[in-house]
Parts: C-alpha cells; sequence; structure tokens
C-alpha cells in the first residue's frame, strides 16, 4: 500500500531571500539603488482615489450632493477622466434607464446637464 504525501504550497507572501542575495534587489526596499518614483507612487495614489470618487459619484442619490461632488472632482480629476465620469453618470441616471424610477431619473440627470458646461471645461 502506498503512503499518501500531503504537498503544502510555498509561502507566496513574502519572497525567500537567499544567501547570496541582498534585499537590495527589491525595488521598495530602502537598500535599493532603484527605488520607486515619486511620480509612479504619485499616480497610483491618483488611481485609486479617483476610483473611490467614482464608486462614491455612482451611489449618489441627490441632485445637491451629486453637484458638490461634480465640483469636488473638477479639481483633482484630469479632463479626460472626468469625461468618461461624466458620461457613466448619464448612462447612469439617464430615465430611459430607470424604468419605475423616472422622475428622480429625470431630476438627477437634468442637474448633469446644468453641471456639464463647467465640469467639462479644460482649464
Amino acid at each position: 500500500m502506498q503512503e499518501k504525501r500531503h504537498h503544502t504550497m510555498p509561502d507566496l507572501k513574502a519572497p525567500r531571500i537567499h544567501k547570496d542575495e541582498s534585499s537590495s534587489d527589491y525595488p521598495d526596499s530602502p537598500d535599493s539603488d532603484n527605488p520607486i518614483s515619486r511620480k509612479a507612487l504619485s499616480k497610483e495614489l491618483r488611481q485609486v482615489q479617483s476610483a473611490a470618487s467614482k464608486e462614491q459619484l455612482l451611489r449618489i442619490t441627490s441632485p445637491g450632493k451629486l453637484r458638490k461632488e461634480l465640483q469636488r472632482n473638477k479639481d483633482v480629476a484630469p479632463i479626460a477622466e472626468r469625461r468618461r465620469l461624466f458620461k457613466e453618470l448619464l448612462l447612469r441616471w439617464h430615465p430611459d434607464k430607470n424604468a419605475g424610477n423616472e422622475q428622480h431619473a429625470a431630476e438627477m440627470f437634468q442637474a448633469l446637464q446644468e453641471c456639464k458646461d463647467w465640469f467639462l471645461a479644460d482649464e
């Protein structure tokens, strides 16, 4: 009769450092010659913030709050991102896409149309 062998998965969370490797081989190591640039970190942070803002905007159900969030996003988001976001909001709140809730959708859609000129202005 054969013995059953249990295979364990290697720990993928932390890279193994062998005796011939140093910690400077990893880009985010303090000893590294190739640290992650501030520009790359800043870009990643903006992407995370914009994703959070987008999710927040898509959940707003009040025209007043929608205007305030659009104003806040106008100050931080680049024009290309604002255009994509605005298009998503228009599709989200189009009255034809909200059967049974046309009145509220029309109010939100109207609020978006009123904000369109200043939100999409390229400064």
